[in-house]
């Protein structure tokens, strides 16, 4: 690639000003490559076919544009394109110039017009992928991330100002965040328009889901060891529905309404298919804003939600309605921190305040012990309270199961439910966490069927 041209090299091609489709189609290639951020190029604008009798400049149109993000089979190496995708483009009517470059003036046109579409205009734009949005974020951060209050974590912001949901006002320099909380924060015009211009935003579609499996990043480490919340693998999340699939029956989507109260970047719901019958809620802003964004979840509730200290009347009203009257019809599914209280982090402080929660709180006076100091039997007792009738799909450690501190956890708290299928896998599948120890996935449900006046009434108090 010489600045804004791709180049495709072949050694022959019979009749390239007629046959050039397969070679344009290689380029293609590479070309979706680029704008999907796996090859890390400013996007080109001009496609060159070069063999040793000719070159085909070819401008990168609408048309072309559009068959680079079509259901071609992109999986094919670029040496042997999808027959469908150059059967495409040879039905396209190209913007083309034709250069001999066995004729030494055509051969200088070709050199001369080569040099003047790469030093025209800009060097084109970087697209942001999922191999470099941490160094954008880095460099966004380290451009205006003095023109926040101090103590600000800039990660909500930079998602939203990416997915162009904040407002610019260059005459005043003013930017503001309208989704989140209205914001407004002074920025050097030329250095904020310098930035974006060098970067293609919004993302390409394909790779936002990318970044949304991703995007636990955007939360500092420290912040990170400190909560235990890390997201969940999309490989481990599909061998939970198949179990899902297993324990609740075939169409089971259909006839359930799921709720993950920690869902993080909905990577646990990646291959949730009723998505009118989800409710995602988490603690980060970040989160929720990059979720709402991706629109993958369509009709689905997704909202913040401070699960551990939050008011049950916070909760929308749609999922307050199924609590109180399709409790049997609820699956809470979720993977919850694992941070500890007592546990150390490095540096050798400890997570002291993680247990200090209400829900935390309301153990300790259940005379629970030390089972309120880890965060994931927080939310299991949270939710056998909220809805005790409700399916519970949870990833977790086994300190619940079998460790002699949760005794007391397990005689009150798990009385009346039971394992209906679960399995375990290594804690190093999930990125970030260290350490030798098996992680649990296990589907509870309720042993018993109260009346559902009583049921409601406790459901209110």
């Amino acid at each position: 690639m010489i600045g804004r041209v791709l180049f495709e090299f072949k050694f022959r091609i019979t009749d390239i000003n007629n046959r050039y489709h397969t070679a344009l189609a290689q380029a293609l290639v590479y070309y979706r490559r680029i704008v999907t951020g796996v090859i890390n190029l400013p996007v080109p604008e001009v496609l060159c076919v070069v063999d040793r009798t000719g070159a085909v400049m070819i401008e990168i149109d609408r048309d072309l544009k559009d068959a680079a993000v079509m259901d071609f089979d992109w999986s094919k190496p670029a040496s042997s394109p999808d027959k469908k995708l150059v059967k495409h483009l040879e039905q396209l009517t190209h913007k083309t110039l034709f250069f001999n470059t066995e004729d030494e003036t055509s051969l200088r046109e070709f050199i001369d017009k080569v040099v003047a579409v790469s030093d025209s205009g800009s060097s084109g734009v970087r697209v942001i992928s999922a191999t470099n949005f941490e160094e954008v974020f880095e460099a966004w951060k380290k451009a205006f991330g003095d023109c926040f209050p101090d103590g600000t974590e800039t990660g909500s912001y930079f998602i939203s100002d990416l997915l162009e949901s904040s407002v610019f006002d260059k005459t005043r320099g003013r930017l503001f965040f309208p989704d989140l909380a209205n914001l407004c924060i002074e920025v050097p015009s030329g250095i904020y328009n310098e930035f974006w211009n060098g970067f293609g935003r919004p993302p390409a579609a394909e790779v936002q889901q990318v970044i949304l499996s991703k995007a636990h990043m955007f939360m500092p480490d420290s912040s990170r060891r400190l909560t235990g919340a890390y997201y969940t693998p999309p490989a481990v999340a599909e061998l939970a529905y198949r179990y899902l699939d297993t324990a609740l029956g075939e169409g089971w989507q259909k006839r359930y309404y799921v709720w993950d109260p920690c869902a993080g970047t909905g990577n646990l719901e990646l291959s949730h298919r009723e998505t009118d019958r989800l409710f995602l809620s988490t603690l980060s802003m970040t989160d929720v804003l990059l979720v709402k964004n991706q629109n993958l979840f369509p009709g689905a509730e997704i909202f913040q939600y401070d699960f551990l200290n939050g008011d049950y009347y916070d909760l929308p009203e749609k999922l307050r309605t199924v609590i109180e009257t399709e409790p049997h019809n609820l699956v809470i599914l979720m993977n919850p921190p694992y941070a500890e209280a007592t546990a150390s982090v490095a540096g050798g402080s400890n997570k002291a305040g993680t247990s200090f929660t209400r829900t935390g709180d309301d153990m300790a006076e259940a005379g629970l012990g030390t089972a309120k100091n880890e965060l994931f039997m927080q939310f299991l007792y949270k939710t056998r309270k909220l809805a005790p009738l409700a399916v519970i799909a949870m990833f977790s450690t086994l300190k619940y199961l079998v460790s002699p501190n949760s005794v007391k956890f397990r005689d009150s708290v798990m009385h009346g439910i039971r394992p209906v299928t679960g399995f375990v896998i290594p804690a190093k599948l999930f990125p970030g966490v260290k350490g030798s120890f098996p992680i649990s996935f296990v589907v509870w449900k309720s042993r018993v069927v109260p009346d559902q006046d009583e049921y409601e009434r406790a459901v209110r108090k």
